[in-house]
């Protein structure tokens, strides 16, 4: 398991995801998915 973000690099990751699921939301939940599922 990947240790815990540091708060300002998941605040980067998370304004990232918000700009994204703007402009494309599948491709953005698509990320998201990869993210928080295991490999």
């Amino acid at each position: 398991m990947l240790p815990a973000p540091k708060p300002n690099n998941f605040i980067k990751l998370f304004g990232f995801f918000i700009a994204l699921k703007m402009i494309n939301p599948q491709t953005a939940y698509l990320m998201i998915g990869g993210f928080l599922l295991p490999k």
